[in-house]
């Protein structure tokens, strides 16, 4: 248990005319990468291929073990195909009141928090509800990712990452306050590397990205946004990111909400590019990654409503002559 008081706090939202649903190919008004000194854009850029959906309730989203995109509303999870039509035939079997994250495990089941019901609910793959975990402190979850035999979750209120085992019961306090480098402050998005066994975390308060061993003892192995806690405009600096996300080489978006944009940047830590909406000043609140990185799928929000969008990877032409 924490003893720290929680605060609800009311937000309202005001409504505004929908963005026009768009889904498959041949999107109008791409946003045109940034050409390279040949003229051709340059092999890492991104080009915004569409707007799939829009809603004042999108909290979050993940590509999933077999490369569909789940969403997460404040009511339900939904699932898209690549092309952007929604996949009709899933649909886990609850009604959510505040559900803000979601991660899938590797066995399938579908991991849901619900802050509303101070609940992180467990569901099949055909959306059955296998068990429900009950903790007060659930209420200031932000984010959720799920491993082999933990979950995390980021309390941003509280400064923590907490990790619990499957049956829900606190077994390791993963990051707590503080200004060095394995602490965080207003910890959002979370995304657990399993391959690597690295939790990355967005860490808005400090402008920081953070990739954490899972293991014990933990160590930082990966860290963006300088040394520095102001952040910035520069290609390595963050201004309140809010989440972050990687590929299976190693590559990590980050969702840089103040720069309006989705940095990307190699195993390396070496900055590579970045995108944004093709909506005027945008900014990114949730990213994710195809398996590949070839597509990007980002929730992008102008303050009022907030919009699923995709990114692809810009294809240089064949000038080898032995195209067909």
């Amino acid at each position: 248990m924490i003893d720290k008081p929680v605060k609800y706090i009311s937000l309202t939202i005001i409504a505004f005319a929908v963005l026009a649903f768009v889904e498959g190919c041949g999107y109008k008004y791409p946003m045109p990468p940034i050409p390279s000194d040949s003229g051709m854009p340059p092999e890492s850029a991104y080009v915004s291929v569409g707007i799939w959906d829009s809603s004042t309730s999108f909290n979050d989203l993940f590509v999933g073990i077999t490369g569909l995109v789940y969403v997460v509303r404040n009511d339900s999870v939904v699932a898209y195909y690549l092309s952007g039509i929604r996949d009709g035939s899933f649909r886990l079997n609850y009604e959510f009141h505040g559900a803000v994250s979601a991660d899938q495990a590797l066995n399938g089941n579908i991991w849901v928090l619900d802050t509303a019901s101070s609940a992180v609910m467990v569901f099949s793959q055909d959306g059955q509800l296998l068990r429900t975990m009950t903790d007060p402190d659930f209420i200031s979850g932000v984010s959720i990712a799920v491993g082999d035999s933990l979950f995390y979750i980021s309390m941003k209120p509280y400064n923590l990452i907490l990790a619990y085992d499957t049956l829900g019961n606190v077994v390791d306090t993963f990051a707590r306050e503080g200004n060095g480098i394995l602490n965080v402050v207003s910890p959002t998005g979370l995304y657990l590397d399993r391959q690597r066994g690295i939790l990355f975390v967005a860490s808005s308060g400090h402008n920081w990205v953070e990739g954490i061993t899972t293991s014990i003892p933990h160590q930082n192995v990966y860290h963006l946004g300088g040394i520095y806690h102001d952040g910035g405009t520069d290609d390595t600096l963050f201004l309140n990111p809010l989440d972050v996300a990687t590929d299976l080489d190693g590559n990590a978006y980050v969702a840089d909400s103040g720069n309006l944009s989705i940095k990307k940047f190699s195993p390396s830590e070496t900055f590579v590019i970045s995108t944004v909406s093709r909506v005027e000043n945008a900014f990114p609140y949730r990213v994710a990654a195809s398996f590949t990185g070839d597509e990007l799928y980002a929730i992008f929000s102008n303050g009022n409503m907030r919009w699923i969008e995709k990114f692809r990877k810009s294809e240089r032409p064949d000038t080898t002559g032995g195209g067909k």
